[in-house]
């Protein structure tokens, strides 16, 4: 299924897009394979988000400008977002991370197809302190995989209304107001 979707993603690069999107150099950093950080300009653009799950041009101090992917460096990141490699479905991919603390999680985004047309599908994954694997949020399943990691209180969770589907921005607020909770206490 990553093979196709790698076709996908090669096709794609392929087909001349019209529209105007702007891509800019952001100060930026890469970390290596030998975990040595990389200060300089990394290449976004802003309207073509998954770009930035694919793969990243980075312009180094000295100028020289590379492509990396996941397989190449361990992390990157401009201004105040980050991507970092984790294993998923045995492959290295890019994942942002959208809260860190005690439950992280990231944003993940990949080529696929919706009624018989290429997209871009989004997962959103966590991790903790004791499961540093990610693990994927499951749309009717997120209230439970919630719980256990919020069991030392879980008032954030008992809210939260699975019936309606996932709501990335509302599991974004529980577990940013989680981890504050859990830093703040001293728990």
């Amino acid at each position: 299924m990553r093979l196709q979707n790698l076709i996908v993603v090669v096709l794609m690069a392929l087909i001349p897009i019209y529209g105007g999107a702007q891509s800019s150099y952001e100060k930026g950093y890469i970390v290596t394979l030998k975990a040595d950080t990389v200060w300089g300009q990394a290449r976004i653009n802003p309207k073509k988000e998954y770009e930035n799950f694919d793969k990243v041009l980075f312009k180094d101090g000295k100028g020289s400008q590379r492509s990396y992917d996941s397989d190449k460096i361990l992390a990157y990141g401009y201004n105040d977002v980050q991507f970092v490699v984790m294993e998923a479905d045995g492959e290295n991919l890019f994942f942002k991370i959208l809260e860190k603390g005690p439950i992280t999680m990231y944003k993940q985004m990949f080529p696929g197809f919706r009624m018989n047309k290429l997209s871009w599908e989004t997962e959103y994954y966590i991790t903790n302190k004791e499961n540093i694997k990610p693990v994927v949020l499951k749309e009717y399943k997120i209230k439970r995989q919630l719980q256990l990691l919020m069991e030392d209180n879980p008032e954030f969770i008992n809210a939260y209304d699975e019936k309606r589907g996932f709501d990335a921005e509302e599991t974004l607020e529980i577990i940013k107001k989680y981890n504050n909770w859990k830093i703040t206490s001293g728990t």
